[in-house]
This record gives structure tokens, sequence and C-alpha cells, in this order.
């Protein structure tokens, strides 16, 4: 919950409407003369304002039985193994983890680690104790190191940089040596070496840039070697390597915390793997150190890093369905799908179904369509768009339930998805022109969701998809008379790209490849009427 409600605006409000009732009391007396009289039916008059706003906002501010953030904090702890370390960013992902364990004992071996905190000295010091059952985190530097200015940046410097400067001073080659320490700048260098030079703070290497007393890493690719024989592959779900690489990319430098992270990772693998540890999913991709193409696992709300390569489209299936399926709770919804949700708690659910879908999609690609189907019907059981209503992610839904031949499940949630969008698209039908450009981020939502519904159509179901079409044709030239062009051209665009793509899928259905000739036809031919600008670009392609 949030505090934003007590703004300091509130109390002048506050001190104007006394003084309102006030000054109504003082009318009234003209008219009544009897004082008690007046100040009852003033205060009976005012105190209807309180008790309106109370009956048109009370479902607003009902929390029965919602317990979103709650369960939130114990999803989140839930998706890691025993005496795991959890990495954190924000609020929403920090102190309801904060809240389960503190208040009702919850996961208490889990460390829960704030990056945006592990910036700071004093939070270094705070995650060096034993808290409960959380062993302290693996950093090796001595306290005096990693206080103050000394571990407060270091600056990434490549061997291709320096070269690059000297080159265009024409400086040659065999003079590099001059000016920088060509054995500390390498391609490639093992991350335990470089974490030993920064603990101690002795050797910056030499280079021609000012970086003057802050920590130098020669290098932006960076490798830890992993002990591929003694290291649990099966936990992990991937596939063994001997090394682990970490691409700092275009990074110019890296702050305290972002060196904490590869002291424990550098702690972690020398202790061949046996603590594990983890991102939040809503950990700043900044913060991921390019480990989320290679090295991430997901297991629920978390990411595991593993030291090989991760399988099943990095979700490791076995861990997430069980966690998504019998260990997380959905704020209440399962026992009640009427339960009032904000802004922030629909987005939340949104970001679960996300997650589902990332499961669904593994579960497929391995084969395992009874756990897809089951895991399908859970999350539109548990979160239903009549309580958080469907988008894009209830279409994703429909498109996994057609390729598991659920079928009818799959036409009950686009006819759900398709009667809403179709009913908002209805009202912003009646705005004029000026209104319309005023709701056009709404109107491209909505139309957007129609054309990913048209493309589940044009893969399942050819004669909807047709009909589908034809409809979106349609609004596309009512857009360019309403002087929304732009969401003309979406349409237009999207539907001629998709043609193209069927034609050329369906090279052995004469029928099919004519129908999506005819449409791409349609398509280019209101380009030519309302977009001559667009069809420039197709011929262009040609």
């Amino acid at each position: 919950e949030r505090d934003y409600a007590y703004a300091g605006s509130f109390y002048a409000y506050a001190i104007w409407v006394g003084i309102g009732v006030a000054g109504i009391s003082r009318y009234l007396r003209n008219y009544i003369k009897n004082t008690t009289l007046s100040a009852t039916l003033v205060s009976a008059a005012c105190l209807l304002v309180p008790l309106q706003m109370a009956g048109q906002n009370w479902d607003d501010h009902d929390r029965s039985g919602r317990t979103l953030a709650r369960d939130t904090g114990m999803n989140y702890l839930s998706s890691v193994e025993p005496d795991a370390i959890l990495f954190t960013n924000g609020d929403n992902d920090t102190y309801p983890l904060w809240y389960a364990q503190e208040t009702e004992g919850f996961r208490t071996d889990v460390r829960v680690t704030n990056l945006s905190f592990l910036q700071t000295e004093w939070y270094v010091d705070q995650m060096l104790r034993q808290a409960y059952e959380s062993a302290p985190l693996p950093i090796k530097w001595d306290r005096e190191k990693y206080w103050g200015d000394a571990a407060s940046a270091a600056f990434v410097v490549t061997k291709n940089e320096i070269q690059n400067v000297l080159k265009q001073n024409n400086i040659p080659s065999i003079s590099y040596g001059q000016y920088y320490d060509v054995n500390a700048y390498r391609d490639s260098i093992p991350l335990k070496e470089i974490m030993e030079n920064l603990r101690t703070g002795q050797y910056k290497p030499a280079n021609p840039f000012s970086t003057g007393d802050t920590q130098i890493i020669p290098s932006n690719r960076l490798y830890l070697n992993v002990d591929s024989a003694t290291t649990d592959w099966k936990a992990f779900n991937s596939r063994p390597a001997d090394k682990m690489f970490l691409n700092l990319g275009e990074k110019s430098a890296l702050y305290r915390q972002e060196m904490m992270i590869m002291e424990m990772l550098t702690n972690i693998n020398d202790d061949n793997w046996k603590r594990p540890i983890y991102y939040a999913t809503t950990v700043d991709r900044n913060l991921y150190m390019n480990l989320q193409n290679s090295n991430f696992s997901l297991t629920g709300l978390a990411y595991q890093i593993v030291p090989g390569i991760p399988q099943s489209g990095g979700v490791n299936t076995e861990k997430a369905y069980d966690n998504l399926m019998n260990k997380f709770r959905w704020g209440g919804l399962e026992e009640n799908p009427d339960i009032y949700l904000d802004e922030t708690g629909r987005r939340m659910i949104s970001t679960f179904r996300l997650y589902f879908n990332q499961l669904i999609e593994a579960l497929t690609e391995e084969g395992k369509n009874d756990k897809a189907i089951a895991a399908l019907d859970k999350v539109t059981t548990v979160m239903p768009g009549k309580a958080v209503a469907y988008g894009n992610d209830g279409i994703m839904f429909a498109r996994a339930y057609y390729r598991l031949g659920e079928t009818e499940k799959a036409q009950r949630l686009m006819d759900e998805i398709e009667e809403r969008l179709q009913k908002n698209l209805s009202w912003y039908d009646r705005l004029t022109p000026r209104q319309i450009s005023n709701t056009m981020v709404d109107i491209y939502y909505n139309v957007n969701s129609l054309l990913l519904i048209a493309s589940v159509y044009q893969e399942f179901d050819k004669q909807k998809y047709k009909t589908y079409t034809d409809d979106l044709l349609q609004r596309a030239q009512t857009y360019y008379m309403q002087g929304a062009g732009y969401v003309g051209d979406v349409i237009l665009k999207d539907i001629t790209d998709s043609s193209i793509r069927g034609y050329y899928r369906s090279e052995n259905d004469t029928a099919q490849r004519a129908s999506e000739e005819a449409t791409m036809q349609q398509a280019l031919k209101l380009m030519q009427q309302f977009s001559p600008r667009l069809l420039e670009q197709y011929n262009k392609q040609q």
C-alpha cells in the first residue's frame, strides 16, 4: 500500500472546508435565528458530502479478501531454492518480501539483496551478517576496501578503445607499450583475476586516459572457469559448459553493486555453485550483467543464474511448473474474482500471466502437452478476464490452446476478448476527429490486439481470418476519413505483411494463396487511395 493519499495539500483542503462550514453557518443565521438549529442543519448538510464519497468510492478502497501484496512477496521467495540469494531492485519487489520474512517468518533462509541499496557501504556491512537462517553474502572484501570512493566505481577500458585512440594520434604499433600495459589489456580475462585486483586496489594498469585513482577493469569480456565435473547440471536444467562469460558490452564503468555481484559470482563458482543465486524478474535489465541471454533460467518470479547453457528456452519447466501450479498464491482472486484491484495490482496480474505464457511455451516445446494444457487451465481460472481484462496475454493463451488442440477453450477466450475490444472501438467511433486525435494511443492499443487476433485466425481458422481482415480494412478506411491516418497505416501495413507471409506459406494450397493475394491487393488499393507514402515503401521493396 502507498501513503500518497496523505499529501500535504489535504491539510490545506481541510482548513478551507472548516472555513466553509463556518461561512455557511453564518449565512443561515440570516434566515434561521435559532443558532443550534442552523448549526445542526449545516452539519447534516456537510455530512452528506463524505457519505456521498463513501458510497461512490467504497468499492475502490475495500481491501476485503485482497492479499496480493503479501502473496506476491511470498511468490518471489517461493521461486528460489533454500539458502538462496535473491537480487531485487525496487519497492514492489522488496518490501513485500521483507514483510513476509520479518512478520510472518516465511522463507527466512533466503537473503533478499536490494541492488539499489547495494550501492552503499552500510548495506554491504548488513549483508555480511547472518540474518535468521540466511548465511552472509559471499563477499571477501576487507571493509576498508569497499568503504568510501575506493570501491564506488571502476572504469571498463578495453584494448580496442586504447588502440583506436593511439591510431587516431598516429602512434605506431611498435610504440604502444609506452602508452599502456599491453599484457594487462586482453580480449578476455578470468573474472577471478579481475576481482583479486579490485579487492586489493593495488594495481591500476596504465592507459592513455585520465582515469585518476579509479579502479580499472581492462576488458569488457570476463569469464569464470567452471568445474564441469563437480557441477550438478541436472539441478540447473542446463547443458554443461566449462566457461561462463560475462560480456560487459558497451559499459564504460561498473558501480559498487555490480562489482559486488561479480564478487559473489566468483566465490560461488569457487564453491562449485552450491549456493543458488537469482535475480527477481522485475530487476532492471541494466543490472543483469548481460547474463539474460546465456545464463538465466526462469523458475517462477525469479531467474536463476546457471553456469551452463539453459534448456527449454531459458525456463526450468520442472521448478517453474511446481511453483506456478502448486506453491504460488494469487492475492485472493482464486477465491473471489470480484475483489477490487488497483492499477498496480492489475499490472502485477498481467505480469504473472506473462510468466505463465513462458512456461506454457517451454512445456509445449518439450512435448509436455498435458502439463501445458493444465497450466493454461490454471492461469485462466485463477486470473480470469473478469478480474483483470485480457489483452494480448489472453490472445497468447488462445493461440496456445489452438496449438494444443483445445479449440473450444481457445474460441471462448477469443470471443471474450473480441467482444471487449469491439465495444471499446465502438465507443471511440462516436468521437469527433479532434477527440480521436487525443485518444490515439488507446485506439492503437485496441486495434493492435485485433491485428494479433487476426494473426491467430490466419494460422488456425482461415474463414474467420477472411472475415476479420475485411472488417479491419473497413476500419482502416474509416480511420483515414476521421484523420487518424497513423492507425490506418498500422492496419494496412500489418495486413499486407501478413498476407505476403501467408501467401508464401501456402505454397501447396492454391485457394488459400488466392485469398491471401486478394486481401493484399485490397490493402494496397487502400494505400493508393489514402496513403501513397506507405505504398511507395512497398514499391521500393519490390
